[in-house]
């Protein structure tokens, strides 16, 4: 498609989202100064609110949505989600989906992430204690006061998807030094494999490793602690949201004022 192409796909993308968000706007507020009576409706209500009102009908003993003491601690929270025992159909399809959607859509992001885990596995780990503390601290502050309860909501999802992301930063790594070793025994010049069979290899690579993690979070717990094999998992998932903060830091130390 020539430059040409892509300015007028874009243009039109453009015209058709403003004229989306016009007509969803217009929709949006008739009716709230001048309602067009019809004569098939008695109540002459807006047409929004009827629609709204015929698709979400009036709940039965409505309640206020309260917020649970586990989500106001994130610390008990997490505690509870480590205790559990995890779905390893679930976990498996999570883990291979996310990681292989990262090192297809973002693989740069992926392997720097990766090396500065290899490079700095400590610093990574203090990266991801020091992200993890602010991010609690804000949560349970925001809990505080009603009026910042969706902050602290937000901070507290947040909080999860960079842990989700981590976990699928650290399958890359354990996926890229397991790749290593096998296309090291597989050719003498691992640079020679071709793209399909570089491609394959790291497939089964990651699969091999999301396959031992699954069966890591089975281990019950031993003695007094709970549930050994969640919290090694969770070490893991720290160890790539470590990395990643940790490049982010450097990245940003780089850009010039």
């Amino acid at each position: 498609m020539s430059s040409l192409d892509n300015n007028q796909w874009r243009k039109w993308t453009v015209k058709a989202f403003m004229l989306i968000s016009v007509g969803g706007f217009a929709l949006a507020t008739a009716g709230s100064a001048t309602a067009w009576p019809t004569p098939a409706d008695p109540t002459n209500e807006p047409f929004h609110e009827r629609f709204w009102s015929s698709a979400t009908p009036a709940p039965v003993n409505a309640e206020p949505i309260a917020i649970t003491t586990e989500v106001r601690r994130p610390l008990i929270y997490f505690r509870q989600i480590a205790n559990r025992r995890w779905k390893a159909g679930v976990l498996f399809a999570f883990l291979f989906l996310i990681s292989a959607g990262l090192k297809l859509f973002l693989p740069r992001l992926t392997e720097a992430a990766a090396c500065r885990c290899q490079t700095n596995f400590f610093a990574s780990l203090s990266a991801a204690f020091i992200f993890s503390t602010m991010a609690i601290t804000i949560i349970r502050f925001s809990f505080l006061n009603d009026a910042l309860s969706a902050m602290g909501l937000f901070t507290f999802g947040f909080l999860q998807l960079s842990f989700a992301l981590g976990g699928c930063l650290g399958v890359n790594v354990l996926a890229q030094n397991l790749y290593a070793v096998t296309s090291n025994k597989v050719s003498k010049n691992p640079t020679e494999l071709k793209p399909a069979a570089r491609t394959g290899l790291y497939t089964l690579c990651l699969i091999t490793v999301v396959t031992i993690l699954c069966l890591v979070s089975m281990i019950p717990g031993l003695g007094p602690l709970p549930r050994v094999g969640n919290r090694m998992v969770m070490l893991i998932a720290a160890l790539g949201l470590g990395g990643l903060v940790n490049l982010l830091v450097v990245s940003s130390k780089k850009v010039e004022p």
